[in-house]
């Protein structure tokens, strides 16, 4: 299977307009249910501890599953916390700091 977009798809290994893709075993569990969650604004705090995420280039991606970024393998996804939730998903923290900060 391949990453394609925002979930894993099945292929043909032999398939040579691959090459350039990161091929990788069939996982029935990761096929059904590892996805890339396009829509932010339907995260809160009840997924905290219950979603994934990565940092890449200063990109906040979340993820349903754990294990390694799909495009980029060589980093591992981490359980989101309270506060990544917060500042990546639903921006609380950077509304708070601002409004937080005197005037200059």
């Amino acid at each position: 299977m391949v990453w394609f977009k925002d979930r894993y798809i099945v292929v043909n290994c032999m398939d040579n307009s691959l090459r350039n893709k990161q091929i990788i075993p069939l996982d029935q569990e990761k096929l059904e249910n590892f996805r890339k969650i396009q829509r932010l604004d339907t995260l809160d705090l009840d997924d905290v501890n219950k979603i994934w995420y990565s940092k890449v280039n200063n990109e906040v991606e979340f993820f349903t599953g754990p294990g390694l970024h799909p495009e980029h393998y060589e980093r591992g996804l981490k359980l989101a916390t309270k506060y990544i939730i917060e500042k990546y998903a639903m921006g609380v923290i950077q509304e708070e700091e601002t409004e937080n900060k005197s005037p200059e």
